[in-house]
């Protein structure tokens, strides 16, 4: 059985005979109509392979979806139960637990020191110096940060502890 392509470059060739053949037009009729079939044939099985193909791609998105809910089900379960474990070993006073297969820990968080400020007092944002007021009007929280680290003080403002979080190893 012959391709798409090749039916298609002998469709061409014998629409091509029809206009140009003066004699024996009958037989080249017979042929083409014989081609046609068989090229409509083929045209509409790889229809039928393109609608497969749609199918497939759309259940394949289809789970993907499915999938892709599923795995934030089980990253909000992740949470909760770390939540769970962390408020049970805080509640405890426990801070380390060396089991059979994990080391479970709360540890303080890295990195700089939060600044905690009054948000719901806007006078004292107002009465801070240009250089510790970030340009939306809201405080400079590094440069107080700065400040309040190296012991001087800033009306409304305090260094506050680091978070904690859950560390399983």
């Amino acid at each position: 059985m012959s391709s798409v392509y090749e039916l298609t470059g002998t469709l061409m060739y014998i629409q091509q005979l029809l206009t140009e053949a003066e004699e024996d037009d009958q037989v080249i009729k017979d042929t083409l109509e014989a081609v046609q079939g068989e090229y409509d044939y083929k045209v509409e099985g790889c229809c039928k392979v393109v609608k497969n193909i749609e199918a497939d791609i759309n259940a394949y998105k289809t789970e993907a979806k499915r999938l892709t809910d599923r795995a934030k089900i089980l990253e909000k379960n992740v949470e909760r139960l770390k939540a769970t474990i962390f408020d049970s070993m805080k509640s405890t006073n426990t801070h380390c637990i060396n089991g059979q297969l994990f080391k479970i820990t709360i540890a303080k968080n890295g990195g700089k020191l939060p600044v905690v400020y009054d948000k719901s007092n806007k006078e004292i944002t107002a009465t801070l110096p240009d250089d510790l007021v970030n340009i939306v009007e809201s405080p400079n929280l590094d440069a107080i940060r700065t400040l309040l680290e190296s012991g001087k003080t800033v009306e409304g403002f305090t260094l506050g502890e680091r978070g904690e979080s859950l560390r399983i190893k």
